[in-house]
């Protein structure tokens, strides 16, 4: 069983700021060991165009190699995540670290806009009825420590889910994204009056 690993480094998180570095790392951490062939099969990507992104990931420790094996013509490296499951460690007090984290974040919501629309033009989206498959949503409400402290619960148990789904396409199932922000907001223009109800 693997450990978990957290992400401590700025040129790691520097790293994720590319969407195609980022669905790199989850596809791994989802199928497990796999060669730049079976990353670029599953994205859909020419393996030409992944090289410079893994070498990139393996710079900074979010790749690791490891083994060499024999491939039809030549022999091809084999790479995984350093652990499971993967975090950062925030660094809210070094502004590089937060500035960086934004870039980060921002590729990701990229990338989930893209499969959201890929998905439409795919016509992969079910969007009515028992077999809808396909949600999103922004909502905002007045938490508790407490209760802040529980939804993020449920939510690692959901992620948690999705990282334990099996590491390979079975007969009925289909790949999913799921793509997370739970942030605090400043709030604005509320009365004393307002916080007492």
């Amino acid at each position: 069983m693997s450990r978990p690993y957290e992400m401590t480094d700025l040129a790691q998180i520097e790293a994720l700021t590319s969407p195609i570095r980022g669905e790199i790392v989850d596809l791994v951490d989802l199928l497990g060991a796999s060669s730049i062939a079976e990353i670029a099969a599953v994205m859909g990507r020419p393996v030409d165009s992944l090289y410079y992104h893994v070498r990139k990931l393996l710079e900074v420790g979010l790749l690791v190699e490891t083994e060499k094996r024999k491939a039809v013509r030549q022999t091809e490296s084999v790479y995984d995540v350093p652990g499971r499951p993967m975090h950062v460690e925030y660094k809210a007090t070094q502004i590089d670290f937060v500035h960086a984290l934004i870039r980060s974040i921002s590729g990701m919501l990229r990338l989930a806009g893209r499969d959201f629309n890929a998905a439409f033009e795919k016509r992969l989206i079910r969007d009515s009825g028992q077999g809808r498959n396909v949600i999103h949503s922004r909502a905002l409400g007045w938490f508790t420590d407490q209760e802040i402290a529980q939804i993020r619960a449920q939510i690692q148990e959901t992620i948690a889910g999705f990282r334990s789904s099996t590491k390979c396409r079975t007969k009925g199932s289909h790949l999913y994204a799921l793509t997370t922000i739970l942030v605090p907001l400043e709030e604005k223009g509320i009365s004393s009056n307002d916080e007492q109800r």
